[in-house]
């Protein structure tokens, strides 16, 4: 099982919810602020450091692709 949060922060909710429904599950995390990414390694298998917009999903996704995601995205942006 593979569970993504493609706004991950310091991966607490996501590691939290994985604890809770499958300890076993591989977890990734996306988060754009550096600072916040390195904070969530300490708590998520694999985390990238970068936009969910400018993410491509890596190649080893392509069989089953993700399972769940933990999507609650900030809108902290305004037109």
């Amino acid at each position: 099982m593979r569970l993504v949060d493609p706004c991950c922060g310091k991966g607490e909710a996501l590691a939290q919810f994985a604890q809770l429904v499958a300890p076993d599950a591989e977890t990734w995390g996306i988060e754009i602020s550096y600072s916040r990414a390195l904070q969530a390694q300490k708590l998520l298998g694999t985390v990238l450091s970068t936009s969910f917009y400018d993410m491509r999903p890596p190649s080893r996704w392509s069989n089953g692709s993700v399972s769940l995601a933990f999507n609650n995205p900030p809108y902290d942006w305004s037109s």
